[in-house]
């Protein structure tokens, strides 16, 4: 008599941007399609939709809910998740009922799936920290960020799982926390690689019209995502037109996709003729136009697998793609079933075009047929929905066999918990905070304050008026350092920001304005206020150095391991 085996535990994916077109939607509804296939009961909860975010189709989530094995939770009811300020409290009793009835109904804990947002692991942490033995959380690295490599390393103490992008990032992940990974990849490892999976035709794609050695027509370039300027980089396409032109190739670009950038990158078509600019489609809408284009182009600055890359090879596109801190070349091989373009994460607009025309260039000299059939040919190896859903099925099992993680209660579960120092002054170490700082924020940042001003700060000293410094970063993390800036013993003359949306603007009374203003301010020293993306903005530091300008750091040690 065969041995007994446990049925497929229970599946739960959080949203928090809810069903929207997003990559991180696509995947989930792929994969909780392909694991309810599988016998895994699966439920997704689905926050409301960002502003700017477009709606996904019905026709694309009608499987969600048709499918027996699949609920679909929709918590429009709520507010959205970003906004939760360290208060978890109006979401957490809708997981923790989920997390609850599903442990009880199926005898097994319940595998937990947070994306995109701190707080969704926070969710996850909380319920970890009285009911652990109810949920195995996993995380998902879905692009090679700061932000989600900082996820990881907040929540750790309470993942049963990591899932990396690629291999790469999972051995720099083993590096960051040893603890979680043998030397070698082993069933035990609670870091692991899993490729996503697409649909891939069963035979290779049509041919296109003959390209090379003679332009018979335009080269026909497409990119599909989301339309932004920090990750995409998306304005290098238009000055990719520009630089086309001006070395006299043919081409014409298709560009699909909504987000904040969209307007800009509109104003910039009126004079490029060569750019079609369409809104937003569902996956299956987009297969003819992959089918139609001869590459895919994606100018990021950095990625995680990305799905709409796959998707595009799956269909004879042949990618076009940036590989610097990106997932997006992963079993793909340069020049033979897609062309690598050698742009940096700091690489500008202007420069990152440079490098994809010359990509354009190489792909346009090479047999664009038989790149052709190598990118379908390198998904359907690498990148099958099948493989891909038996190997998160292995993961689910693994993590939910393994004994409990608990979160401790000694630490905020949220995110997006407000730091404090309980009532200590600002030279007193952080005794609570968001995952946006640092350990000791507070005092490392006064005394790198005292340090700058010259003298103690003891009550009596004294000293020549010291000159003004500037910020980098208006976001949370100089948010929550507020205790230490108001006692600053060195003046703040300004607030700088990478993000052109922020400029013009105030935070605290300072104006925040581009980096390229701060010399007519009298700025002499420029001070990181960032832990997350510290070592990023320090790699970009060129841009205050070559002005005469001081850059320091609150954090001496790379928060990323880069």
């Amino acid at each position: 008599m065969p041995p007994a085996t446990n049925p497929p535990s229970p599946v739960l994916i959080s949203l928090p941007n809810g069903l929207d077109l997003g990559g991180v939607t696509t995947w989930a509804v792929r994969l909780v399609r392909a694991l309810a296939d599988l016998g895994h009961p699966c439920t997704i909860i689905a926050h409301p939709i960002p502003t700017g975010h477009t709606p996904a189709p019905p026709t694309f989530l009608n499987p969600l809910r048709t499918h027996p094995r699949i609920t679909l939770i929709d918590a429009d009811h709520l507010p959205s998740l970003h906004t939760a300020g360290g208060d978890l409290s109006p979401w957490l009793p809708l997981y923790r009922r989920t997390v609850e009835r599903l442990a009880f109904v199926y005898r097994s804990p319940v595998a937990y799936f947070p994306n995109i947002l701190g707080d969704a692991y926070g969710l996850g942490a909380a319920i970890a920290t009285t009911h652990p033995h109810l949920l195995r959380i996993i995380a998902w690295q879905h692009t090679d960020s700061d932000y989600d490599s900082a996820l990881i390393r907040r929540y750790a103490p309470c993942l049963a799982g990591i899932v990396a992008i690629d291999r790469s990032h999972r051995d720099r992940l083993a590096r960051l926390h040893p603890h979680l990974a043998s030397p070698t990849p082993s069933p035990s490892d609670r870091i692991v690689s899993i490729p996503h999976g697409v649909e891939t035709p069963a035979a290779p794609p049509a041919a296109r019209s003959p390209l090379p050695p003679r332009l018979h027509r335009p080269v026909h370039l497409l990119y599909t995502g989301r339309v932004e300027h920090r990750q995409k980089r998306i304005t290098a396409l238009a000055y990719l037109c520009d630089e086309l032109d001006r070395r006299a190739v043919p081409h014409r670009l298709t560009l699909i996709g909504d987000g904040p950038a969209r307007a800009d990158f509109a104003r910039l078509c009126i004079e490029r003729p060569s750019i079609e600019l369409l809104p937003a489609c569902a996956p299956d809408e987009l297969v003819e136009h992959y089918r139609r284009a001869d590459a895919f182009v994606l100018p990021s600055r950095y990625e995680g697998l990305c799905i709409s890359r796959i998707e595009a090879a799956a269909q004879g596109c042949v990618p076009i793609v940036t590989h610097d801190r990106s997932g997006a070349a992963d079993g793909l091989a340069d020049g033979v079933s897609a062309v690598f373009v050698p742009a940096r994460f700091d690489d500008d607009e202007p420069t990152a075009a440079r490098h994809l025309a010359d990509a354009v260039q190489r792909f346009l000299a090479a047999d664009a047929r038989a790149m052709s059939v190598a990118a379908w040919e390198s998904t359907r190896t690498r990148f099958s929905m099948d493989a891909h859903a038996a190997a998160v099925a292995r993961l689910i099992r693994d993590a939910c066999a393994a004994p409990p993680r608990i979160w401790p209660a000694s630490r905020a579960a949220a995110f997006s918990a407000p730091a404090t120092t309980h009532g200590l002054p600002a030279s007193a170490g952080t005794v609570d905070g968001s995952g946006s700082l640092g350990p000791n924020a507070h005092s490392r940042l006064f005394s790198l304050l005292t340090d700058l001003a010259g003298h103690d700060a003891a009550p009596g000293a004294s000293t020549a008026e010291p000159k003004p410094i500037a910020l980098h970063g208006a976001g949370r993390h100089t948010i929550e350092l507020a205790p230490v800036l108001a006692q600053s013993p060195v003046p703040i003359a300004a607030i700088t920001d990478d993000d052109p949306s922020r400029w013009g603007s105030r935070l605290f009374g300072w104006p925040v304005v581009p980096p390229t203003d701060l010399p007519k301010l009298g700025v002499e020293t420029v001070v990181i206020s960032s832990y997350i993306h510290a070592d990023s903005i320090w790699a970009r530091r060129a841009v205050y150095e070559n002005a005469g300008i001081n850059v320091r750091r609150i954090y001496p040690d790379d928060p990323t391991g880069r």
